[in-house]
């Protein structure tokens, strides 16, 4: 048998389901921090291996520890990527809800 429409939990479900609304501002600051930090993360590599280049360095560099050289790796050329990306975040943060 079916339940009586006061007892159903449709409603209820539905209404559990929704997500809390975000102001829109708030939903664009979000989108511009997002985006500028993946594109920030995703190019800095290209980005240092390009200065490299440009100095004269070689690309992937040993690097010498206590324990002696040791492989360049590819972590090296993410290297100061944390500081680019928080000193990115108010550029992308106004740019983005600007427009």
């Amino acid at each position: 048998p079916a339940l009586p429409h006061s007892c159903h939990p449709a409603p209820l479900l539905r209404a559990a389901r929704r997500p809390p609304r975000m102001h829109p501002l708030a939903t664009e600051i979000t989108a511009g921090i997002t985006a500028g930090a993946a594109k920030t993360l995703a190019f800095y590599p290209l980005d240092t291996l390009v200065t490299r280049r440009e100095v004269g360095r070689p690309l992937l560099v040993p690097r010498e520890t206590l324990e002696g050289a040791r492989p360049a790796a590819i972590r090296d050329v993410y290297a100061g990527s944390v500081l680019a990306t928080l000193g990115m975040l108010p550029y992308a943060l106004l740019f983005h809800t600007a427009f």
